[in-house]
């Protein structure tokens, strides 16, 4: 007659199922945990010989909460922080929402601590020098983003140094400015200051000869009040001219790629100088 099944249990939660004979006798029945442990498999022996770290016990209530009581056990094997958590709130943030989240409860410390020696066996990477029971410390190092070069700015911008030939001024190349001939600049020359030299003696003969002290000083007054002019020497104008067409000209000229000439003048005199030696120097270029 068959003996019935019988089912050790043993505190790390294995079972063992015998089945035996007719032929069999008591003598054969394992009689303690270590010799059931020594007819398990080589795989059975190796797993438990392994060394596994303890969990870290977290409870918001104590600070050193006991393990023996009716309280559940949460095991939180996933996530930044994982343990054995008391509390379902405190376990529950860490879990719910988050994806390939790992957990447990349990209703005893024993089943609680199996289970994460268990989840150690199949989840942690421990060094061979490992000692069993050792409290387990996340890795945080694995975690830690490298720092990264930034991106270029979108804004082309290129620096050339000032050795480099090619640091010159952007823009396209601006052709050489034919040089005005001599001989026709000193010619214009010769009649503005003609025209000039008449224009300011028919405006000397019609001011007063003898002004008296008071239109003196209303002359003064108004000449500190008068804009300042320009002389201009171009290719294809000579003359004085206001600040706005000064500026005007300046403008075109810079366009058309044209040489100009410019001096601000205070008086009409200061006009007749500034001409006499610009056609002073246009006689030296032609020389």
């Amino acid at each position: 007659m068959h003996q019935p099944l019988m089912r050790p249990q043993f505190s790390n939660c294995m079972s063992l199922v015998l089945l035996l004979s007719d032929s069999d006798s008591e003598d054969e029945i394992p009689s303690s945990p270590s010799s059931l442990t020594s007819s398990l498999p080589s795989t059975a022996n190796h797993l438990m010989d392994t060394a596994t770290c303890f969990p870290p016990i977290f409870d918001s209530a104590s600070d050193n909460p006991p393990v023996r009581d009716k309280q559940r056990f949460y095991n939180v094997y996933s996530g930044d922080q994982c343990g054995c958590f008391r509390d379902w709130s405190d376990a529950s943030g860490r879990v719910l929402g988050v994806k390939g989240n790992r957990h447990k409860a349990y209703d005893t410390w024993e089943e609680a601590l199996d289970g994460w020696r268990q989840n150690c066996h199949g989840y942690h990477c421990h060094p061979a020098n490992f000692e069993d029971g050792t409290l387990f410390r996340p890795d945080t190092t694995a975690n830690i983003p490298e720092a990264t070069v930034p991106p270029p700015s979108q804004h082309n911008v290129v620096f050339l140094s000032a050795s480099d030939p090619k640091a010159s001024p952007t823009g396209p190349p601006r052709p050489s400015t034919p040089r005005r001939d001599p001989a026709r600049a000193s010619l214009d020359v010769a009649r503005l200051l003609q025209k000039i030299t008449i224009s300011v003696n028919q405006l000397r003969a019609s001011s007063p000869a003898s002004p008296s002290k008071r239109s003196s000083r209303a002359s003064t007054s108004y000449s500190r009040t008068t804009p300042r002019h320009w002389a201009v020497s171009s290719a294809d104008f000579n003359g004085v001219v206001s600040t706005s067409q000064a500026s005007r000209l300046f403008n075109e000229a810079v366009v058309d790629m044209r040489e100009v000439d410019m001096c601000k003048i205070s008086s009409f005199d200061e006009a007749l100088d500034w001409f006499s030696r610009l056609n002073l120097a246009s006689r030296d270029i032609q020389t």
